[in-house]
Order: structure tokens, then C-alpha cells, then sequence
């Protein structure tokens, strides 16, 4: 009975890894998606109405959905209480608002750039960069979009025959 129970626990743990996977890749997308409105975004306050970057990032976060609301909310919040701190530095230490929200270590390598040359280029090298991170964000998304049908089918697909192999072999 006991070995019946532990086989079923493994097996339900590599189905759901499976099915874990495929949610990520799906949330991953959605992430890159949003993150490139906040690119759009970010590029109307400081082109158009050249709100200073505090002030930019609180309007932002309150137009916004997770992960960047609460990640848009902290940066403004510590340059507002601006302590010497760099906004490279703030934005790096407030990436924690993007644990589990699905984008890989690459994703937010696109979006740490844009922390560390805001704020001290001028308006008009602000602007290329976020255009230039807006068109890569928007690549990124469309192979994932291109692929994520097949890539998610094979997670779970995987996930299934994992687990029947588990089940197989340890009856």
C-alpha cells in the first residue's frame, strides 16, 4: 500500500512538472507581451510628456499589471526616498518583483539594460534605447509565440509519459 502511494506521488509530481512547464512558457509570453507596453509606455512619458523618471514609474505601476506594478512601485518609491543610490542599482535590487513570473534570466538581462541607461543619456538616446529594447522584446515574444504550441504539447506530453514510465517501472 505504501509503495502503491509513493509510485502515485512521483508519478503525479513529473505530471505536474510537465504541466508546470507548459503554464511557464505561457506566462513567459504574456510577461514579454506586458513588458513590451511598458516599454511603449515608458517611451510616451519620457518623450511626450517629459515627466521626470520617479514621477513616470509611479504612473506606470498604476496603469500596469503584476509583475511590473510592484516592481515599477518600489523603484519609484526608493528614488523617492533616494538614499545616494543610483537607479541602476535600485532597479537591480528590486528585480525580486520578477521571481516567478515566468521570464528566464535573458528576459530580464533586455530589461536591466534599460536600468542602467535611463537616466543618464539624454532624452533623445533614452528614446532609441527603449525603441531598440521594445523591438527585441517583441521578437523574443513572437519566436516563443511561433513555437509555444509545440513546445507546450511536448511538455505535457512528456509529463504524461514520464510519469507512466515511473509507474511502469516501479510496478
Amino acid at each position: 500500500m505504501i509503495r502503491f502511494a509513493g509510485i502515485c506521488t512521483i508519478a503525479a509530481a513529473i505530471l505536474a512538472l510537465g504541466f508546470w512547464y507548459s503554464l511557464n512558457t505561457r506566462k513567459r509570453i504574456r510577461n514579454l507581451r506586458l513588458m513590451q507596453t511598458v516599454l511603449h509606455m515608458l517611451k510616451g512619458e519620457i518623450g511626450f510628456t517629459g515627466r521626470i523618471l520617479e514621477e513616470a514609474f509611479a504612473d506606470i505601476s498604476g496603469r500596469v499589471q503584476e509583475p511590473f506594478r510592484g516592481f515599477f512601485a518600489e523603484v519609484s518609491g526608493r528614488l523617492q526616498n533616494q538614499k545616494g543610490d543610483g537607479l541602476a542599482q535600485i532597479w537591480r535590487e528590486s528585480e525580486d518583483a520578477f521571481h516567478g513570473s515566468g521570464l528566464k534570466e535573458e528576459d530580464l538581462e533586455l530589461f536591466r539594460r534599460l536600468g542602467n541607461e535611463l537616466g543618464f543619456l539624454d532624452v533623445d538616446m533614452q528614446l532609441r534605447t527603449l525603441e531598440l529594447l521594445e523591438v527585441q522584446v517583441r521578437e523574443n515574444a513572437e519566436r516563443l509565440e511561433k513555437n509555444c504550441e509545440a513546445s507546450c504539447r511536448m511538455y505535457q506530453s512528456l509529463g504524461i509519459l514520464g510519469a507512466l514510465t515511473v509507474i511502469v517501472v516501479m510496478i
